[in-house]
């Protein structure tokens, strides 16, 4: 496999999730701008003395309501974007000695699709996603990734920052695990 089938493979996996995801956090964004636009068109319509304090709740309910959609739908813009990030770890070590380094970072061994890619499934240990995806491609300077983390055995947008946590994560594991392997062979 060649870094650009890996780019395209990641991009592949994903294609339908990114139109869906965006689309859902589009109609998010718009349900809450149109909530928050009737409510200040009708308070600057209604007289304030017909105005009892049901309907100021009311009011105060739906205005958070039409925030929370609006924030939802632009931080779900900003993920589904980032479901296909691969992120990159620099190492001129040897195919194969990469392999352990990432099987030591794991703590598993993995079984590879072909000499320099493998997918396989990780437990994440976050409390509300527990799996993900961890895809990884090596050439002979770097380590290529990409975690897709699963909720509820579905990829989405609504991860919590599990996904940016998880790729920070894997990312030290590696270089921790390349210092020691620079160390032990000194």
């Amino acid at each position: 496999m060649t870094r650009k089938k890996f780019y395209r493979k990641v991009f592949l996996d994903n294609i339908l999730d990114i139109p869906a995801n965006i689309l859902m956090t589009a109609a998010f964004t718009i349900l809450g701008v149109l909530i928050n636009w009737r409510l200040i068109m009708d308070s600057f319509l209604e007289p304030v003395e017909r105005v009892n304090d049901f309907d100021l709740l009311q009011t105060i309910v739906l205005f958070i309501l039409g925030i929370i959609c609006v924030v939802l739908g632009i931080t779900g813009i900003f993920n589904s974007l980032n479901e296909v990030r691969i992120h990159k770890v620099s190492s001129n070590e040897v195919l194969k000695r990469k392999w352990v380094i990432i099987e030591n970072a794991l703590g598993e061994k993995i079984y590879r699709e072909e000499e320099n890619y493998a997918k396989t499934a990780i437990s994440t240990g976050h409390w509300l996603i527990k799996t993900g995806d961890l895809l990884i491609f090596l050439d002979d300077n770097h380590y290529y990734y990409n975690i897709q983390v699963l909720n509820l055995g579905l990829k989405g947008f609504v991860d919590f920052g599990a996904n940016k946590k998880f790729n920070k994560e894997f990312k030290r594991k590696i270089e921790t695990e390349i210092k020691k392997t620079f160390i032990n062979n000194r």
